[in-house]
Protein backbone atom coordinates (compact mmCIF):
# COMPACT_ATOMS: atom_id res chain seq x y z
CA UNK A 1 0.00 0.00 0.00
CA UNK A 2 1.18 3.56 -0.64
CA UNK A 3 1.66 5.47 2.32
CA UNK A 4 -0.99 8.51 2.66
CA UNK A 5 1.36 10.38 4.16
CA UNK A 6 3.29 10.79 1.44
CA UNK A 7 4.58 14.16 0.62
CA UNK A 8 2.09 16.01 -2.03
CA UNK A 9 3.96 18.17 -4.98
CA UNK A 10 2.44 22.36 -3.36
CA UNK A 11 1.87 23.99 -6.63
CA UNK A 12 1.42 26.84 -5.07
CA UNK A 13 4.96 27.47 -3.52
CA UNK A 14 6.62 30.54 -3.88
CA UNK A 15 9.54 30.48 -5.99
CA UNK A 16 12.71 32.66 -4.79
CA UNK A 17 12.67 35.72 -7.42
CA UNK A 18 16.30 35.47 -7.84
CA UNK A 19 15.84 31.92 -9.27
CA UNK A 20 13.26 33.75 -11.29
CA UNK A 21 15.32 36.34 -13.05
CA UNK A 22 18.06 33.73 -13.31
CA UNK A 23 15.68 31.70 -15.27
CA UNK A 24 14.37 34.89 -17.90
CA UNK A 25 17.34 36.12 -18.40
CA UNK A 26 18.69 32.04 -19.63
CA UNK A 27 15.34 32.24 -21.76
CA UNK A 28 16.03 36.35 -22.92
CA UNK A 29 19.45 34.58 -24.16
CA UNK A 30 17.93 32.20 -25.73
CA UNK A 31 15.64 34.12 -27.51
CA UNK A 32 18.22 36.86 -28.81
CA UNK A 33 20.09 33.92 -30.23
CA UNK A 34 16.78 32.97 -32.57
CA UNK A 35 16.33 36.69 -32.72
CA UNK A 36 20.24 36.80 -34.63
CA UNK A 37 19.54 33.97 -36.88
CA UNK A 38 15.00 34.95 -38.02
CA UNK A 39 14.69 34.57 -41.69
CA UNK A 40 11.62 36.36 -42.24
CA UNK A 41 9.86 39.03 -40.78
CA UNK A 42 6.93 36.71 -38.78
CA UNK A 43 10.41 35.11 -36.91
CA UNK A 44 11.57 38.28 -35.92
CA UNK A 45 8.25 39.73 -34.97
CA UNK A 46 7.11 36.56 -33.03
CA UNK A 47 10.99 37.24 -31.13
CA UNK A 48 10.75 40.42 -30.59
CA UNK A 49 7.38 39.65 -28.71
CA UNK A 50 9.05 37.16 -26.67
CA UNK A 51 11.43 39.58 -25.55
CA UNK A 52 9.00 42.32 -24.58
CA UNK A 53 6.97 40.01 -22.77
CA UNK A 54 10.45 38.68 -21.10
CA UNK A 55 11.33 42.58 -20.18
CA UNK A 56 7.96 43.25 -18.39
CA UNK A 57 8.13 39.91 -16.65
CA UNK A 58 11.66 40.91 -15.70
CA UNK A 59 10.66 44.19 -14.50
CA UNK A 60 7.17 42.43 -12.34
CA UNK A 61 8.43 43.20 -9.21
CA UNK A 62 9.09 47.26 -9.72
CA UNK A 63 5.81 47.17 -11.08
CA UNK A 64 4.36 45.68 -7.66
CA UNK A 65 6.13 47.80 -5.79
CA UNK A 66 4.86 50.79 -7.27
CA UNK A 67 0.99 49.55 -7.20
CA UNK A 68 1.49 48.78 -3.58
CA UNK A 69 2.50 52.01 -2.88
CA UNK A 70 -0.23 53.71 -4.87
CA UNK A 71 -2.72 52.05 -2.97
CA UNK A 72 -1.07 53.09 0.02
CA UNK A 73 -1.19 56.43 -1.23
CA UNK A 74 -5.04 55.75 -2.12
CA UNK A 75 -6.05 54.46 1.24
CA UNK A 76 -4.71 57.37 3.33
Amino acid sequence: MVDEKQEKHNFHAVIPWHKLEKHFRKMEKAVIAKLRRAKDDTDFRFCQGQLDLLDKLMNLPEALTLAEEDDKEKGS
